[in-house]
């Protein structure tokens, strides 16, 4: 009989974390679920931690593809999956106790297509969990086109906190690109748009490992180019499939332009940094992933980019509005200041003096 959830978890190298995911997942209190691990050419000692587990639990499977990273290796596990609804978690990550029943009432009560919950941040570094903030996600069933706000920022183009009924995803024909980092990003971009019931569950459930530094995730300022590659192929699938409305068009736009905004902060870090984000951003993010200037144009920092013909006059425009931000902030201080009565004043003072028996009649009442 098939289970009703398969686990799927893509291992390279994890042996330091891998125990702790394991454990978490074989203390689950839900039971009716298969373990499917897919070791990524591991040259540690991941497969053999993998194997002592296996001979204890025979809900755990193991397989092996040669070095073809995270996405392939999902994608494997798919293949190999026999339950109602299947998840991808991460192999340095671990979870709540609760975590997969949780999600499959929540999925059963509301007949959903994705289940989506929220999260800790595990500081890996200094070994604590920070709560993520709350995410900005309606209650009761919904989609891309019925949420109205930055649905793309708060979904996360991650998989390993959303539950997917796997009938769903077997219609959808998609799968993870077969690429070093931002695998999942067309995977989970893509189900969301096509999905018409997403239920979000206001509960967090995964530890997601943070300052780990045999991470992908640890290394971003490296990953721009996958970033661009994975987002730029989601919105020619999405168009492809005549799903790329106005609406999904809007949360597109505003979820590029938070990325961007994320990645222009690590460019920051030095004069040459910042001088290879504005050239990556115009010669290869603007033309990738907007249609026109009008997607951008509310955006200052992209427009700003789009506008200048060189890094330095781009530098000049950036000044230039902060100055037009100051002058602004200035002159709304300056009102304020304006209409309001200095309590040193003789006016002030002679005005508190007479409505001062008022004040105590109206105290005793």
């Amino acid at each position: 009989m098939s289970p009703a959830i398969s686990v799927i978890v893509p291992v390279y190298n994890a042996e330091s974390y891998l125990q702790e995911c394991v454990d978490s997942l074989l203390q689950q209190s839900f039971q009716d679920v298969e373990f499917i691990f897919v070791d990524d050419g591991s040259t540690d000692r991941s497969v053999e931690i993998l194997e002592e587990y296996r001979q204890k639990d025979d809900r755990i499977q193991i397989l092996r593809q040669q070095n073809q990273y995270a996405g392939v290796a999902r994608n494997n596990g798919m293949k190999a999956a026999t339950g109602k609804y299947i998840i991808f978690l991460d192999a340095d990550d671990f979870f709540e106790p609760t975590m997969l029943e949780e999600a499959f009432h929540c999925a059963e009560e509301n007949q959903a297509q994705i289940v989506v919950f929220n999260y800790y941040r595990f500081d890996h570094a200094e070994n604590r969990a920070i709560p993520h903030y709350e995410l900005r996600m309606p209650s009761g069933i919904f989609s891309s086109e019925s949420f109205e706000g930055p649905f793309f920022t708060d979904y996360y183009g991650a998989p390993w906190n959303k539950l997917y009924l796997k009938s769903f995803v077997v219609k959808t024909e998609l799968s993870f690109q077969a690429v070093r980092k931002s695998n999942d990003t067309f995977f989970v971009l893509i189900t969301a748009c096509l999905a018409d019931r997403i239920v979000y569950l206001p509960k967090r459930l995964v530890y997601y490992r943070v300052n780990n530094p045999s991470s992908l995730q640890g290394n971003n300022d490296k990953g721009r180019d996958a970033f661009v590659y994975a987002l730029a192929a989601s919105k020619a699938e999405l168009k492809r499939r005549k799903v790329f409305s106005e609406s999904v068009r809007a949360v597109f736009s505003d979820y590029t332009s938070h990325l961007i905004d994320y990645y222009s902060q690590i460019g920051k870090r030095t004069l040459e940094l910042q001088r290879d984000f504005y050239a990556f951003v115009k010669t290869r993010l603007i033309p990738d992933l907007y249609d026109s200037p009008d997607d951008f144009m509310e955006d200052s920092l992209i427009r700003h980019i789009y506008e200048s013909s060189s890094f330095e006059e781009f530098l000049f425009l950036r000044l230039e509005d902060h100055k037009a931000a100051l002058a602004k902030l200035r002159n709304r201080i300056k009102v304020v200041n304006e209409n309001t009565v200095s309590i040193r004043c003789m006016d002030y003072r002679i005005g508190h003096a007479l409505l001062a028996l008022p004040r105590a009649i109206l105290h005793k009442k």
